[in-house]
């Protein structure tokens, strides 16, 4: 039975901690598109509470100011939470108290989060409708108190915002993406080299695969696959898009990628047409895909927020955000 939800990315972060309450971070429409009604699920406001001390913006906006919640890492002792404005949190009793652990006298707008071993790194980019951009890769080994830059650097002026970066199993392979091109470091990090790039394109998701340390995807407005850490590609847009309308797949502006950790041959993959979405599948590590499930209620799965996570431990539950 596939029981299919609106929430976010953190939710699939928590259900990894197998965590009894689950936090709601960031502005997501909540409602049961499937066979569970919605009342069954409780949902609790665990923070980072917003409050006036914003340096920069002199208390004219809140802590978390204008942004939400974009990404969060899950640690055994932390959970670490980056919003688009407003800085770095952090708590150590599971979401009880937050503490702000940078300073925001330069706005970064953090877009992506990853823990490796005990260094925290971090994707820079858009605060605001593209008032800032950021700087770039950036890295802490104290836990976030202090940043230094990797050499995947960027200014302002580049408008280049790392919207997701991810790690093999091992650490020692990277990547990220901004929206038009992908960075591989094969040394932790510390060098980075550009293995794809397209004018055209627009990625907002980097991934993975846990069993490969070369294999990796690569999603946003297609989706591509490397076996070989970037030396080749393969483009499943048309496999993936096959059988919708000529004006349903020109509509697609971003799609998302999840792997199951239950089953190493399994993807899912979720995006929003001109009404509704689709979430398609792949049980043969992306040789064929499927439409597995087409709701025309599920609206603004778009550029700005469509995302799709697999809970580790029950491949029948799925999350999907929108806005």
């Amino acid at each position: 039975m596939l029981e299919v939800f609106l929430s976010s990315w953190v939710l699939l972060q928590l259900l990894k901690m197998r965590y009894s309450l689950i936090v709601f971070f960031s502005f997501i429409a909540f409602g049961a598109l499937a066979q569970i009604p919605a009342k069954k699920y409780k949902w609790k406001h665990l923070g980072p509470f917003t409050r006036s001390e914003s340096t920069v913006d002199s208390g004219k906006w809140t802590a978390v100011g204008q942004g939400w919640i974009e990404d969060i890492v899950l640690k055994e002792d932390a959970i670490y939470a980056g919003s688009i404005k407003g800085g770095l949190f952090c708590t150590e009793n599971g979401g009880k108290k937050w503490n702000k652990i940078d300073s925001d006298t330069i706005q970064m707008g953090t877009l992506c989060l990853l823990a490796v071993d005990e260094t925290l790194y971090r994707g820079t980019g858009v605060t605001h409708y593209g008032q800032d951009w950021g700087v770039g890769f950036l890295k802490s080994i104290n836990g976030g108190k202090t940043w230094e830059s990797t050499n995947l650097t960027f200014t302002a002026r580049d408008k280049k915002p790392i919207w997701s970066v991810s790690a093999s199993n091992s650490g020692k392979n990277m990547v990220a993406c901004t929206p038009h091109d992908i960075f591989l470091s094969t040394d932790y990090g510390e060098n980075w080299n550009t293995v794809y790039s397209g004018k055209d394109l627009d990625f907002r998701r980097v991934l993975f695969d846990p069993n490969n340390e070369r294999r990796f995807w690569a999603c946003g407005s297609t989706v591509l696959e490397t076996k070989n850490l970037g030396v080749d590609w393969t483009d499943h847009f048309d496999k993936v898009t096959k059988g919708l309308s000529e004006r349903d797949i020109k509509s697609i502006s971003r799609i998302d990628l999840a792997l199951d950790s239950n089953n190493g041959s399994r993807i899912l993959l979720f995006f929003g047409v001109r009404y509704g979405a689709c979430v398609v599948e792949s049980i043969d590590k992306g040789d064929n895909w499927n439409i597995i499930y087409q709701n025309k209620y599920v609206r603004r799965a778009d550029i700005h927020h469509t995302e799709i996570a697999i809970a580790p431990d029950n491949p029948d539950f799925i999350i999907l955000r929108n806005l």
